[in-house]
């Protein structure tokens, strides 16, 4: 899944079900920071190429960004639902008809 389809489902869906269920404002928000900030960077890295004298200092950036977004989400984001009250199987339906809004929307813009 390309990663601003899987940002949207995430910034859309996922963590507004989350935010709602856990007392974690600040979580939540840095979350969403940590999207604006990898998009920021992949706009960047778009607009270079890969000789470009900063352009391995941003990818490891990047990366570090992303590695430390995913385990934020599986050891804190995640663990604190487990009692949660969230319809995962309504959520997942809501995020599986949105993925393939996003997805027929980018291929129809492709054409």
């Amino acid at each position: 899944m390309e990663l601003e389809v899987h940002s949207k489902l995430e910034e859309e869906l996922i963590y507004p079900a989350i935010r709602a269920e856990i007392d974690d404002d600040d979580l939540m928000d840095e979350a969403l920071e940590e999207h604006h900030v990898v998009h920021g960077l992949l706009g960047e890295l778009k607009k270079m190429k890969p000789s470009d004298e900063r352009y391995d200092a941003k990818f490891t950036v990047l990366a570090e960004n992303v590695r430390h977004h995913i385990k934020e989400e599986e050891t804190e984001m995640f663990s604190k639902t487990e009692d949660c009250e969230i319809d995962w199987e309504a959520l997942s339906s809501q995020v599986v008809k949105r993925k393939e809004q996003l997805t027929a929307k980018k291929t129809s813009k492709k054409k």
